[in-house]
């Protein structure tokens, strides 16, 4: 196992591992832990990566990638983000107008008439109690 773990490292990280044995194996993968599993330096990256999706599809306009091609983009970034312990509930305030942003008129009209009804459903509902 440890040769393997030497095989997918390089520059400063292998002075980490440069003689590691069974005896220190598990020293050295706390000390790469510690110097290179920056999760939060993650969030950062990820929140960049979506803000950068909407500034992109403001600037591209009708050049932007098709809807299918939006959602997977995002769906990416957020199961990353969830991956890393924050979770859509976190941030949905400013997430979904982030998301707004990025939809085509067309599509922004159909989920506005699709918010709306659903309102009127649940009053709907709420009354037939």
């Amino acid at each position: 196992m440890a040769a393997s773990g030497r095989s997918r490292v390089g520059g400063r990280d292998v002075t980490c591992i440069r003689f590691i044995t069974t005896e220190n194996y598990s020293k050295a993968i706390q000390q790469l832990k510690a110097r290179f599993d920056r999760k939060d330096l993650l969030v950062q990256i990820y929140m960049r990566d979506l803000l950068s999706l909407v500034l992109k599809n403001a600037i591209d306009g009708k050049n932007s990638p098709d809807l299918a091609t939006l959602y997977d983009m995002f769906e990416t970034k957020l199961r990353a983000l969830e991956s890393l312990g924050r979770t859509k509930e976190k941030f949905a305030d400013f997430m979904e107008p982030l998301v707004e942003s990025c939809l085509p008129e067309s599509a922004l009209r159909a989920w506005e008439r699709g918010r709306i009804s659903g309102f009127t459903d649940d009053s709907t509902s709420q009354r037939s109690l």
